[in-house]
């Protein structure tokens, strides 16, 4: 009877660790709060907020991709002054140049000011033979240059697999990805999410960037409805390189 009772606690104690490790490797590790739900009062605080908090990991970072969910005017605005502003840092702590990869369409905000960057198309990306910017992260890391990647956070989950488990770490490149997203409410509409959790692994990256989005903006809930400035946002650490920037705001909002 013993014996009996010993093999079925040890049968439990087995798959409760078989089932962590697959939650582990399905939804991630626990988020890591760098920054918590914080309200501002413009985008400049809102970046000026991300990049101290980042500074060790961009000072270390040869390659730096920035995604968020859309071209809209709000989103353009804020992507274009957080580019200048890792260009600057880059720039000031580490007196290295920048070059700036971007997606089309996201590249009209920055040829409208005049900002010089190479365009791109993300489907090119797992062909490196063919592809600019391919052959450029299939190289070794340069020694006086940063590379930096706008894109749709749609796009740069659709090939994590390359990015992450092939180019990047072939060539043992320290790399930082900042994934912006909308907070997506219990209370709202599911149906206008733009990401969907999903811990079967059908969805592979983008069901878990869903699950991450779901669940934080769940926890902070009571925080995002009495948030009182015009933007608010926090910033979790979702795996070793990736950092999720969820934001909440009542309209567009600059200086």
């Amino acid at each position: 009877m013993k014996k009996k009772s010993f093999l079925i606690s040890s049968l439990v104690i087995v798959f409760l660790v078989l089932l962590s490790w697959v939650a582990i490797q399905v939804i991630g590790p626990k988020a890591v709060p760098k920054i918590k739900w914080s309200g501002v009062k413009s985008e400049s605080r809102l970046i000026s907020s991300i990049l101290f908090s980042l500074k060790p990991q961009i000072e270390r970072a040869d390659f730096i991709l920035i995604g968020v969910p859309s071209n809209e005017p709000q989103w353009s605005s804020l992507l274009y002054s957080l580019v200048l502003e890792v260009v600057q840092e880059v720039k000031l702590t580490r007196q290295k140049d920048t070059d700036i990869w971007v997606a089309s369409p996201l590249e009209e905000k920055f040829l409208q000011e005049n900002t010089l960057v190479n365009v791109f198309d993300f489907n090119e990306i797992p062909d490196s033979t063919s592809s600019d910017l391919g052959r450029r992260l299939t190289e070794s890391p340069s020694p006086e240059n940063v590379t930096l990647i706008v894109s749709g956070v749609a796009d740069v989950l659709s090939y994590y697999p390359e990015l992450r488990g092939g180019y990047l770490r072939k060539q043992n490149k320290n790399s930082l990805h900042l994934l912006f997203s909308e907070v997506q409410l219990p209370d709202t509409d599911s149906k206008s999410f733009l990401f969907s959790c999903d811990t079967s692994g059908k969805l592979g990256a983008m069901g878990t960037f869903g699950c991450e989005i779901t669940q934080s903006s769940r926890v902070n809930y009571k925080k995002i409805k009495k948030t009182k400035e015009p933007i608010g946002f926090l910033m979790n650490q979702i795996s070793e390189r990736d950092y999720l920037i969820l934001i909440n705001r009542e309209k567009s909002v600059k200086e």
